[in-house]
């Protein structure tokens, strides 16, 4: 059995789990509703009161119509009860800075973390500090789930939908009999997910203190060493519910980040898939139908058996050895086949720098335009972040705006909206108008403004509904009607 280093036993004094509503999917755009956390010990013992907020919705963001039927969150609540978003940050910011916080959630990875990430760059807080600092760390619970249906599911019950798995929290709650509350409100779904990961770690101790100890980066990057010369076994959605999102995998190379260093990023293959093109096609080929446009698909088209995984991004991953006879049966993995296939790529000497080279010319996307959104377009200069600090606490002591310089010109504009949001009396004509601009330009955005949003408001109201949804749609109605009158457009 391989050996690895424990380096998160002992790094969690809590665990802070959270959970979000928002006014869409896109977190770029998006903006959060309501907050809910619940902080506990690591027995998943709650030794806190909870927190939970709601979010009074910018003026410039409209929320989708099916999100505010999805969160049952009128508009017309959130202005009233509901907090501003850049108090909301300010808040998170502060309770995630208790130290051996380990932040957890359900697909928090993938949906709320990147909403929060571009909460706390759009207010100019260190968008990443709160996962690491003070010795933190992150958890998502939702492969966890999935890796105990596929591995360890005794004890647990796992509904099915037309015959296929699924791994919506308020499902698996409802199958193993939890009840919490209304699925989508953040509250009730933070106290589902900790009664679903105590579950877990009550029916399987061993793969929940597998999963905690071996969730960090160093311990991910042992197990997918491109110099391994064996399988393991790789948990994630990207391999379909059918398969019980599991699949035995092959690190073939890390690529490499700025400088030439080695990244964060591993590509490994899908050794259950063919893998004939891997071996007889050349890089040029491959990166043709691995990036391929859906419009330039062929009939029958396959997506090669390639997979990147981020090591600093919680994967999932067990060794070989967990794998039973009985588990292997029941998940349709052919052993022999599959040491086949493993024998195969090993023999390849140039594979590594084969695919290296497919990833070396890897698409660019698109910078947006809008500073708010460009979280990933480098980190702030060292000197931005100490004037951001400086702001916070003039605005924490409730001094007089300070003029502050800022090099980056995403920092120089985030700091202006900045001010317009906390300190709408300081601002000057000038400023007032160019913020008033601002909103208005977000207002008639082609993809997330007042028409299209209206256009998928009225195919909602004319669908056959009960009378609470009616409401909630024709509250949110005169909610866009108000801001359309108040910003003229």
């Amino acid at each position: 059995m391989s050996t690895f280093t424990d380096t998160t036993a002992s790094r969690s004094a809590s665990f802070y789990w959270y959970d979000l509503e928002t006014t869409g999917t896109n977190p770029r755009k998006d903006r959060i509703l309501q907050f809910a956390g619940i902080r506990t010990d690591r027995q998943l013992k709650p030794i806190a009161e909870p927190d939970v907020h709601y979010v009074r919705i910018p003026p410039e963001v409209i929320p989708d119509p099916e999100a505010v039927l999805i969160t049952r969150l009128a508009p017309t609540r959130l202005q009233q009860e509901g907090i501003p978003e850049w108090q909301l940050m300010r808040k998170l910011q502060q309770i995630f800075a208790v130290p051996d916080t380990c932040i957890a959630g359900y697909n928090n990875v993938r949906f709320d973390d990147e909403f929060l990430r571009y909460g706390f760059f759009r207010f100019l807080f260190p968008p990443y500090a709160h996962e690491f600092k003070n010795n933190n760390s992150r958890f998502d619970l939702l492969n966890v789930v999935r890796l105990t249906c596929a591995l360890r599911p005794d004890g647990m019950s796992w509904p099915k939908q037309d015959g296929v798995n699924e791994y919506r929290l308020e499902t698996i709650a409802a199958a193993n009999d939890i009840e919490e509350g209304q699925a989508h409100d953040a509250a009730a779904d933070v106290r589902m997910t900790i009664a679903v990961a105590r579950l877990i770690a009550r029916l399987q101790p061993k793969l929940w203190d597998f999963v905690l100890r071996h969730r960090d980066r160093q311990s991910v990057q042992q197990m997918l060493d491109p110099r391994a010369t064996d399988f393991v076994l790789h948990v994630d959605g990207a391999y379909s519910n059918q398969r019980l999102c599991i699949a035995p995998v092959l690190p073939l190379v890390t690529l490499p980040g700025p400088g030439g260093r080695p990244s964060n990023k591993v590509v490994i293959v899908d050794l259950a898939r063919d893998i004939s093109m891997l071996v007889d096609a050349t890089a040029d080929e491959i990166r043709e139908e691995l990036f391929a446009k859906s419009e330039e698909r062929e009939p029958g088209w396959q997506r090669p058996p390639l997979h990147t995984v981020a090591t600093n991004r919680l994967p999932v991953v067990v060794p070989k050895n967990t794998l039973r006879d009985e588990d292997a049966e029941r998940l349709n993995i052919d052993r022999s086949s599959i040491e086949a296939n493993c024998k195969r790529l090993l023999a390849d000497s140039d594979l590594a720098q084969r695919i290296s080279s497919v990833y070396r010319d890897e698409p660019e996307f698109d910078i947006p335009d809008d500073p708010e959104e460009r979280l990933y377009d480098g980190f702030l200069p060292n000197r931005d972040d100490r004037s951001a600090g400086r702001l916070w606490r003039s605005i924490d002591e409730g001094k007089e705006w300070p003029a502050l310089p800022f090099e980056d010109p995403r920092a120089m504009e985030l700091a202006r909206r900045l001010k317009a949001r906390a300190a709408p009396s300081s601002l000057t004509n000038e400023e007032r108008r160019r913020h008033r601009q601002f909103i208005a330009e977000k207002l008639l955005d082609a993809d997330t403004g007042i028409d299209v949003n209206r256009q998928r408001l009225r195919q909602f109201l004319t669908e056959e509904r009960p009378l609470a949804e009616i409401e909630m749609l024709m509250d949110l109605e005169r909610y866009i009607d108000g801001v359309a009158k108040r910003y003229a457009v």
